[in-house]
């Protein structure tokens, strides 16, 4: 009798339009949209308290700076600029050298520079090319303003040395400036030489002073023979240092951006999806008040 009684008021009333039957059972979308509408508190108050917590966390976090130094390859006023294949050469060097940046010689000569630690310096420092140009960048971070920029400054110096080092070898230089000292002086014993027997010769014009006197001269001519020679190679060597030295600096770092903004931006954007996320799920699985009868979907309230 009970499950009669059960059975009539659940079923459809006599004279129900079937339309309205099919209509009565919502699909899932509809669930979901009137359970959001009978408890709205369970989804906004979730987004909301996401989206503050966001924005705290991008306030009161620490910004970080980042300054750009911009390099270029080879000096702008060099007429080779001009020749067939240059440009493209150029911005093929300007790819390589903008990954040496985190060359451990590089790493280590800015790290002393700036007083940081090398493992600090090998995330803080990038570099990228600019395309179409022999033009290259690097980017440096840090706490301050200041520490960006001298970091940035200190890794373009480093890397200027560090590609120098690579394209020559500047002890060779040195070697022959030494030979050019040590022939420089051996000319100037010559003529010293060659003044005391000319003073022997004017006192005494005797054979013997005489073939002293043009064994003298000709070791002197042997000695200036040798250090013009050896000038010129040591300046061809100087020659060689300069050309190989083609990284300049264009534009040094002289500020620093933060990235408070982008920051602040991002973490709200964090915090407003995962309390949207919490609020659909509150939404979708805590229990709410069943309808017991029938009801037809245009009669609900």
């Amino acid at each position: 009798m009970s499950a009669d009684m059960n059975a009539t008021t659940d079923a459809p009333q006599e004279g129900t339009d079937l339309r309205d039957v099919l209509a009565a059972e919502p699909a899932s979308g509809s669930r979901f949209r009137d359970a959001v509408l009978d408890h709205p508190r369970r989804l906004v108050v979730p987004v909301v308290i996401g989206l503050v917590l966001g924005l705290l966390v991008g306030l009161i976090r620490s910004p970080e700076y980042t300054a750009e130094t911009r390099l270029a390859v080879a000096r702008v006023d060099v007429p080779t600029q001009a020749l067939p294949g240059f440009a493209t050469g150029v911005e093929s060097l300007a790819v390589t050298y903008s990954r040496l940046v985190n060359a451990e010689d590089v790493i280590q000569t800015t790290a002393s520079a700036v007083s940081r630690k090398p493992d600090d310096l090998r995330s803080s420092i990038t570099g990228s090319p600019i395309p179409n140009s022999p033009l290259f960048r690097i980017e440096a971070s840090g706490g301050s303003a200041e520490d960006a920029v001298k970091t940035a400054n200190a890794a373009a110096e480093s890397l200027r040395g560090y590609v120098a080092s690579l394209n020559t070898d500047i002890s060779d230089s040195e070697r022959i400036f030494g030979m050019y000292k040590l022939a420089a002086r051996d000319r100037v014993t010559a003529e010293r030489r060659v003044r005391a027997r000319q003073l022997l010769v004017r006192q005494d014009n005797s054979p013997d002073n005489v073939r002293a006197l043009a064994a003298a001269r000709a070791s002197l001519a042997g000695a200036q023979l040798r250090e013009t020679a050896i000038k010129e190679l040591y300046q061809q060597s100087l020659v060689g240092i300069a050309s190989a030295n083609i990284v300049q600096v264009v534009n040094a770092a002289q500020s620093a951006d933060s990235d408070r903004g982008r920051a602040v931006r991002r973490l709200a954007l964090t915090g407003l999806l995962i309390g949207l996320a919490i609020g659909v799920l509150l939404v979708l699985f805590l229990p709410t008040q069943e309808v017991s009868t029938y009801q037809p979907k245009h009669a609900r309230t």
